[in-house]
């Protein structure tokens, strides 16, 4: 998660009438993304990434227990990935950036046409 200050200034700049709708939309998703990934991983880091269920015989009495993976994993990954798309939209990493200056660059080339 970016630091306190960086946060801020995010949510501010967002406010700000030079940015378009779609793009504030896009960055208070992706705040929003950021702030539910930093609950789960607190849930996991003090639960941990295993967690120990009770095995009930049908008469319900526990026979034992099993190993399972905690819930908060599934969802964690879930929300990385939505992160990952919201930064690709956004241009926070090489590759995408690279494909917007290839997109701009044909983009302008067809104006040139």
């Amino acid at each position: 998660m970016p630091p306190a200050a960086t946060y801020d200034a995010i949510l501010a700049a967002i406010e700000h009438e030079s940015v378009p709708e779609a793009d504030r939309y896009a960055i208070q998703r992706f705040c929003d993304l950021l702030d539910e990934r930093a609950e789960l991983r607190a849930v996991l880091d003090v639960d941990g990434p295993i967690l120990r269920e009770p095995v009930v015989s049908p008469t319900g009495a526990v026979v034992g227990e099993r190993v399972v993976a905690h819930p908060a994993l599934a969802a964690l990954r879930a929300i990385d990935r939505a992160i990952e798309a919201v930064s690709a939209s956004l241009g926070l990493s090489p590759a995408a950036r690279r494909k917007m200056r290839a997109a701009d660059g044909a983009l302008a080339d067809l104006w040139r046409e």
